[in-house]
């Protein structure tokens, strides 16, 4: 677990998540130390570029997954 505060960001290849806090999980020692998910809390801004559309979501508390690259905003 790493743990980001006082205004984090996380950058990824297309998404970018930024927030007051991050808490960032990397997967299991057995298998790599990438990046299994991520929550973001307080004034989170999600920003996702594709070649087709932009897209721009906002909220308090946000969940990204890497596995199947889901967002959830609440």
């Amino acid at each position: 677990l790493a743990h980001y505060k006082g205004g984090a960001r996380l950058t990824r290849p297309d998404l970018t998540v930024s927030a007051r806090e991050i808490r960032a999980f990397l997967n299991e020692k057995d298998k790599d130390s990438s990046l299994e998910k991520a929550f973001a809390d307080g004034s989170v801004e999600i920003i996702q570029v594709s070649p087709e559309r932009t897209r721009k979501g906002t909220s308090e508390h946000a969940q990204y997954y890497t596995a199947d690259e889901r967002v959830v905003l609440e």
